[in-house]
């Protein structure tokens, strides 16, 4: 709910700063809601970055882009989860979008990785065994 009401607040404080706009992926491109426009990759640049975690993994989190169009001036906000960076995006609008994301893991996040790593190591250490005693090896 923090975190919700963080995204809340952020986005009020960016329409306040002036991005009036709304933006949204749409194929290769970002679209204007408001009145249709297109913007390539190079028609734009990236004011502003926000990476939100809403829960304890990567996959729930939104970034939050403060967008300005080089073409007419105009300025809004781009919102997408985060998991848009795994899902086939063009390689130059993928690296125009991911230049100045910076994600910063909390003490918690940080422990919960561990454990799962730890895990996962325990799990990988359980099936070699298991393939050891019938005399397969574990492809890497």
């Amino acid at each position: 709910m923090k975190n919700l009401t963080n995204k809340i607040r952020l986005i009020i404080g960016l329409q306040n700063e002036g991005y009036y706009n709304d933006f949204r992926l749409s194929n290769e491109t970002l679209q204007c809601i408001q009145n249709g426009s297109i913007l390539n990759a190079d028609d734009f640049e990236v004011e502003r970055v926000h990476f939100l975690a809403l829960g304890l993994k990567n996959e729930s989190a939104v970034v939050i882009y403060a967008i300005a169009s080089t073409l007419d001036g105009s300025t809004g906000i781009l919102m997408i989860p985060y998991s848009v960076f795994t899902k086939g995006i063009s390689i130059h609008l993928w690296s125009k979008l991911s230049a100045k994301l910076t994600i910063k893991d909390s003490p918690k996040r940080r422990a919960t990785k561990r454990h799962k790593i730890n895990h996962s190591k325990k799990a990988v250490g359980f099936y070699q065994s298991i393939l050891h005693s019938t005399g397969q090896k574990l492809l890497s």
